[in-house]
C-alpha cells in the first residue's frame, strides 16, 4: 500500500517476492526522516487540490463566441476578455491570440474586438449619472411654501467617483497589500531555504516543502501585481470616460 513505501525506499536491499515485480530504482532512493503516513497525506492533498483545479476549470470554461452571436453584429468581434475563463483571465491568456496575430502581421481595425459591455460609456455613464444626481440634490435642503430652498453645499465631483469606482479601486488596493506582503514572506523562505542546505540533517521533505511554497508566493505575488495594474487602469478609463460622458451629454 502507499503507507508502506517509506519502509520499502528506505531499506535498499529490499527484495521482491515472489511473484512481485521489482520496484523502480526511483521509488528505492532514501527520504531521510520522512514520518510514516506523511507520504501518504502529501500525496491525498495533491490529487485533492489537482481534483479542486480540475473542477474549477471546467465550470469556468471559456464561453463560445456563438452564445453572444445574437447580440453582436456581424462586423464586430466579441470581446476576448468577458469569454475568458477566471485562468484565463488570471494568466491574460486571452490576449494571446490578438498578441500571435499582431506579431505574424499588422494588425487591423477589423482585427480588434469590441468593448466590453461595462467599458462602454452608455453604461459607465448611467452609473456615474446616478451618483452624480444625489450629489446634485445636496444643493436642494427642502421645499418651504412651495419655494425651494438652496443649501451651500457644492456637489462634490471626488465623491461621485468614489461611489461610482471606489469599490473596484479598493479591490486593486487589497491586490496590491498582497503583493507588497508577499514580498516580505519570499525572503524568510528563501533565509529557511538557506538554512536547511546548510543542515544535513534536516529531511528532504522539508526542503522540498520550501522551495515548493516559494514558487506558490512568487506565483499569487505575480498575478496580484499584474491584476493590480490592470483593475487601476480600467478605473482610469471608467473615470475618463464617464467625465467625457457627461460633458457631451451636457
Amino acid at each position: 500500500s502507499l503507507v508502506n513505501i517509506p519502509d520499502l525506499i528506505a531499506r535498499p536491499e529490499y527484495k521482491p517476492k515472489f511473484g512481485q515485480k521489482k520496484e523502480s530504482s526511483l521509488y528505492r532512493f532514501k527520504l531521510n526522516t520522512m514520518p510514516e503516513g506523511l507520504l501518504h497525506f502529501m500525496t491525498t492533498c495533491v490529487i485533492f487540490g489537482g481534483s479542486i483545479l480540475m473542477l474549477i476549470q471546467t465550470i469556468w470554461v471559456d464561453r463560445s463566441s456563438k452564445e453572444q452571436a445574437s447580440t453582436k453584429d456581424s462586423d464586430v468581434k466579441p470581446n476576448l476578455e468577458s469569454q475568458a475563463s477566471i485562468i484565463s483571465r488570471l494568466t491574460f491568456w486571452w490576449l494571446n491570440r490578438l498578441i500571435i496575430k499582431g506579431y505574424k502581421r499588422p494588425l487591423v481595425d477589423q482585427d480588434l474586438y469590441d468593448i466590453n459591455d461595462t467599458e462602454k460609456c452608455s453604461y459607465i455613464g448611467r452609473q456615474f449619472q446616478r451618483q452624480w444626481t444625489k450629489e446634485m440634490a445636496k444643493m436642494n435642503a427642502g421645499v418651504e411654501d412651495g419655494i425651494t430652498v438652496t443649501a451651500n453645499k457644492n456637489p462634490s465631483l471626488l465623491l461621485a467617483f468614489v461611489r461610482t469606482f471606489g469599490w473596484l479601486y479598493a479591490f486593486a488596493g487589497v491586490l496590491k497589500l498582497t503583493q507588497d506582503t508577499l514580498l516580505f514572506v519570499g525572503p524568510q523562505i528563501l533565509s529557511a531555504l538557506i538554512a536547511f542546505i546548510g543542515d544535513p540533517s534536516q529531511p528532504l521533505w522539508l526542503g522540498l516543502t520550501y522551495a515548493f511554497t516559494m514558487f506558490v508566493t512568487t506565483l499569487v505575488q505575480s498575478c496580484a501585481n499584474h491584476q493590480y495594474y490592470h483593475r487601476c487602469f480600467i478605473v482610469g478609463i471608467r473615470a475618463k470616460s464617464s467625465i467625457i460622458w457627461a460633458i457631451y451629454r451636457k
